[in-house]
């Protein structure tokens, strides 16, 4: 005979079981109640199905950042989408050269703090970028980086650069004013070229290299003060900017309006050495 409780063997005439202590008259056994390890069981299938969740939040994720960029190594390849604002991911160290090459609906971008260098051409030729904010962990911006960049009206620069590379600003026929950093040293070969808006510029004065053509066609711009930390101030620096009115330069800068590759050819200023 056995207990039709417990299961264990026990005597015929057993009324009690020697194991288990119950009644074996009794014709219904109490319901059972759940064990500690039903318990973890269900706590674990609760944790495993949040887990499961939250790696598809991650996936989905994943997938939506995949969709509109290229990164392999810290190294933001290429944007590959139509959106007109973009922020790019957390964690980007480089954006590369033509990685936002004639995006023809871009308008923003929002640049994280862990980027810091722009490639050549990262964002030439967005007609609809408006205005950008380069972090100050930025330290380099390669050449033509924003070049022609046509409707891009602000601009704001990082601390950390010391250079304003060639042609990076060529063509933005929107900008109208900018702020270079004081570590600025060397403005670069056609860095505003083209600048058919720029009404006004500072010039640091930490500044020693005025490059190539580096004002060339600026034809709204006024007035300009070149500083005494100037020790090159390269051909047609400032060619052709019909409204430049005023000029300050250091006395040590040697020029001749009348030669072709003189740094004011072809400008109507009045130049007043200091």
């Amino acid at each position: 005979m056995y207990c039709k409780f417990c299961g264990k063997q026990i005597t015929d005439d057993s009324v009690f079981c020697a194991y288990c202590g119950k009644k074996q008259n009794d014709t219904a056994a109490p319901a059972p109640t759940a064990s500690a390890s039903d318990e973890f069981a269900e706590l674990d299938a609760f944790f495993s199905a949040a887990v499961t969740d939250m790696a598809a939040s991650e996936a989905k994720l994943r997938k939506e950042r995949d969709s509109l960029f290229d990164i392999e190594n810290g190294v933001l390849i290429r944007f590959h989408n139509n959106a007109t604002h973009v922020c790019i991911p957390e964690g980007v160290l480089r954006i590369g050269d033509k990685a936002f090459f004639g995006s023809p609906c871009l308008t923003g971008v929002t640049i994280p703090d862990s980027v810091i260098s722009i490639g050549e051409q990262a964002f030439a030729e967005c007609p609809c970028l408006t205005d950008v904010t380069i972090p100050n962990s930025v330290v380099h911006i390669g050449d033509y980086a924003f070049y022609k960049c046509e409707s891009l009206s602000s601009v704001t620069l990082s601390e950390r650069m010391t250079k304003i590379s060639r042609g990076v600003f060529k063509a933005c026929t929107a900008l109208t004013g900018i702020t270079i950093p004081d570590g600025v040293t060397v403005l670069g070969d056609g860095a505003f070229k083209e600048c058919t808006a720029l009404r006004s510029m500072t010039i640091p004065a930490g500044v020693t290299v005025i490059g190539w053509q580096t004002f060339y066609q600026c034809t709204v711009l006024q007035e300009i003060t070149i500083p005494d930390s100037v020790m090159k101030l390269d051909r047609n620096a400032f060619s052709e900017c019909v409204s430049l009115k005023n000029v300050s330069i250091p006395a040590h800068i040697q020029y001749d309006k009348n030669r072709i590759v003189d740094a004011f050819w072809d400008c109507p200023a009045e130049i007043t050495r200091r």
